[in-house]
């Protein structure tokens, strides 16, 4: 009794709640704190979304997003990156497209495509984009 009350009154909230709409990106780009890189170009709709209320949380979110993306993962002791360590970390970039696909997330899927590509996996991507029948 107290669980179903409980879910009509979450309904109810959640079907009169007005909800915003996605901020634009120009909009969103101009809360954001002054960027020396990347000013201007997408970013996912999460950072769309919080940075009115707090950019600088945002971009630091992003920039680590960026690092992630950009530099070596795994390092070994003298500074270089473990190639061996680096080829299973495809296995989380097809988990990220298989999400971003099911959520029809264009950001995620082009994040997946451009992280894939770079570990050299093109042939498992033109498989995953042919759906699958292609797998």
């Amino acid at each position: 009794m107290y669980l179903s009350t409980i879910w009509v009154l979450t309904t109810i909230v959640c079907l009169s709640t007005t909800w915003p709409s996605e901020p634009t990106l120009e909009y969103a780009w101009s809360k954001l704190p002054h960027a020396t890189l990347g000013s201007g170009k997408p970013i996912p709709t999460w950072a769309k979304i919080l940075a009115p209320s707090l950019p600088y949380t945002t971009a630091a979110m992003l920039e680590l997003e960026y690092k992630y993306r950009t530099q070596p993962i795994f390092l070994l002791a003298d500074g270089n990156p473990d190639e061996s360590r680096r080829e299973w970390n495809y296995l989380s970039y097809v988990a990220r497209y298989a999400v971003a696909r099911f959520h029809r997330c264009a950001y995620g899927l082009q994040s997946a495509r451009e992280d894939l590509k770079r570990c050299g996996k093109e042939a498992l991507l033109e498989s995953l984009e042919k759906g699958p029948d292609g797998l």
